[in-house]
């Protein structure tokens, strides 16, 4: 993270406050992470602002073979669908508990299981360490890790 160009800190006035991130003369984006503390209680925010991004030049090649990487690893992906993750709730329910976050929301937590590509599984069993199971796969793969690993059925 480059290091920032202006800090400071202003007071809520009738519960607003007016930060001002200036502008750019040349395409790009602007950064601006706020923290408050209100009540004794920390809360932070982060909000990217672009200037004209659509004038924004790539400074790499793309590579000659990228669209065909892409197009395959999309291909890969469609082959298994998420929509099972909501029937493996209901299939274990009372066994093991299933949270589905949205890393694009929930960062930090993202973050804490540095979460690089999704779908991305935690599998937290009651005594031991945690597993992740990175990518897509299909049902009866997620249901062998489970019952496996959390529900000790080998």
């Amino acid at each position: 993270m480059m290091p920032a160009e202006t800090s400071g800190s202003v007071t809520l006035k009738q519960g607003k406050a007016v930060i001002t991130i200036g502008t750019m003369k040349e395409p790009g984006f602007r950064d601006c992470r706020m923290t408050a503390t209100v009540d004794g209680k920390s809360y932070k925010h982060h909000v990217k602002v672009g200037f004209s991004p659509e004038n924004i030049k790539p400074y790499t090649q793309m590579p000659k073979d990228f669209k065909e990487f892409w197009d395959n690893n999309k291909a890969e992906v469609a082959k298994y669908p998420l929509t099972y993750t909501k029937e493996l709730a209901k299939e274990y329910a009372g066994k093991i508990v299933i949270y589905k976050v949205n890393v694009d929301k929930e960062r930090e937590l993202a973050a804490l299981f540095n979460a690089s590509s999704i779908p991305l599984f935690v599998f937290i069993p009651m005594e031991g360490e945690p597993q992740l199971f990175r990518g897509a796969a299909d049902k009866a793969t997620y249901q062998k890790a489970i019952e496996d690993f959390l529900l000790k059925k080998k």
